[in-house]
C-alpha cells in the first residue's frame, strides 16, 4: 500500500488535443492496485483502460478515443483518472476532429532544372 501521494505521477496525455489516439503515462514507486478510467465532461465513465495490480515503474497506456463498445466518442474534453490504492490523480485531455478544410499541399519537385548552355556569339 502506498503511504505517500508523491509516490504517484500522472503525466499529461500526448498529444492533447488529439485526433485519433492519445497516450497516458504514469509512474508508481511501490506495487499497487491501479485503475485508469476515462470520463466525459458530464462525469460519466466512458472507458476503463486499466484495472490491474502493477509493479513499480513507468507505464504508457494508449487510448483510441472510443468507448467500451468500440464506438468513437464525440469531440470534447475528457477526464482521465488514475486511482492507485485509493489515491486519485486526474487530468484533462481534448479530442478534436481532423480539420477537413485544409487545402492539399502540392508536392514540390526536388529535381533541379536541366542547365542550358549559353553560347556567346563570336564578334
Amino acid at each position: 500500500m502506498l503511504e505517500h501521494e508523491n509516490e504517484i505521477v500522472l503525466d499529461r496525455s500526448y498529444p492533447s488535443p488529439f485526433f485519433a489516439e492519445t497516450q497516458f503515462s504514469f509512474s508508481i514507486e511501490l506495487p499497487a492496485s491501479v485503475q485508469l478510467r476515462i470520463y466525459n465532461s458530464m462525469g460519466e465513465e466512458v472507458r476503463k483502460l486499466v484495472d490491474v495490480q502493477c509493479e513499480p515503474g513507468r507505464y504508457f497506456v494508449p487510448w483510441d478515443g472510443k468507448n467500451e463498445c468500440g464506438l468513437a466518442l464525440p469531440n470534447g474534453i475528457f477526464i482521465y483518472r488514475l486511482t492507485v490504492d485509493g489515491i486519485v490523480r486526474q487530468r484533462l485531455c481534448q479530442k478534436i476532429s481532423m480539420p477537413t478544410n485544409i487545402p492539399m499541399i502540392k508536392q514540390i519537385s526536388t529535381k533541379r532544372p536541366q542547365a542550358h548552355s549559353v553560347h556567346q556569339k563570336q564578334a
